[in-house]
């Protein structure tokens, strides 16, 4: 067990690090920007009729929470909702506008968005400020690490290799392990029996309030909000120990 320290304030026997990834140890606007705009690209290719290709263009970026101020909506859905929630959003809109495509057409995009970019993920990943050194400490000080993420385990594992941390993790756990995602608290209930533990020795650390009421709704030790995601300030009022504004703020000690 170990302890961290938040803001001033100690959290003690604690056994668990439950981590988001998006927004939380990577950048979740270049990242999922990034590769919204690539399944667009890949999704018109297929599209013969090049008549709406631009206005498409836009909405197929926008539905999926793209900003043209190269932002994620902090509404999503990618990065929040899971990704046969957002397979789907893409087909209705695709059949609304008359090119059928159904579900498991897009679902074969995306596979090939994923298998185009899982050649080298490198330039859509950016590490955010003191998630590699607080990673460390962590698994110095004798706890265990998980990432808990709306993203496939696969991809998740991926870019965790990718920036050449993926050994700092007990276990990386994607939407696919589950039956709901995020904020249904299956996730972490995974995570917290993967490491053979209790809530009450566990953490969560997120971007967004999805992060916070799975935290919440298993009585974790402490649920930590970060804002260098996709949340702001006022979104955690009720629903978190602590507000930081990087994981700097967060410091390991063990026993």
């Amino acid at each position: 067990m170990g302890s961290l320290k938040v803001n001033g304030s100690s959290i003690n026997d604690i056994d668990l690090v439950i981590f988001d990834k998006d927004g939380t140890l990577i950048d979740v606007h270049h990242y999922w920007c990034s590769m919204i705009k690539l399944r667009t690209k890949f999704l018109l290719s297929e599209i013969s009729n090049k008549h709406f290709y631009f206005e498409l263009e836009n909405d197929l970026n926008f539905i999926m929470g793209a900003l043209k101020t190269n932002k994620l909506n902090s509404n999503g859905p990618v990065g929040i909702k899971s990704r046969k929630y957002i397979v789907n959003l893409v087909s209705e809109f695709l059949n609304r506008k008359k090119i059928f495509f159904p579900p498991e057409k897009v679902e074969l995009i995306f596979k090939k968005v994923d298998l185009e970019t899982s050649k080298d993920l490198t330039p859509f990943l950016k590490l955010l400020p003191n998630s590699q050194n607080l990673l460390e400490e962590i698994k110095r000080s004798g706890m265990k690490s998980i990432i808990a993420t709306t993203d496939l385990s696969s991809r998740a594992r991926c870019a965790m290799e990718a920036l050449n941390i993926s050994s700092l993790f007990f276990d990386i756990l994607g939407g696919d392990k589950v039956k709901d995602v995020k904020p249904s608290p299956d996730l972490i209930k995974l995570a917290i029996h993967k490491a053979n533990t209790k809530a009450s020795r566990s953490i969560m650390i997120g971007d967004h309030v999805v992060d916070m009421l799975m935290g919440k709704a298993v009585n974790t030790a402490a649920n930590i909000a970060v804002l260098n995601g996709l949340g702001k300030a006022s979104d955690f009022q009720n629903n978190s120990n602590f507000i930081i504004n990087n994981l700097s703020s967060i410091q390991v000690f063990s026993k």
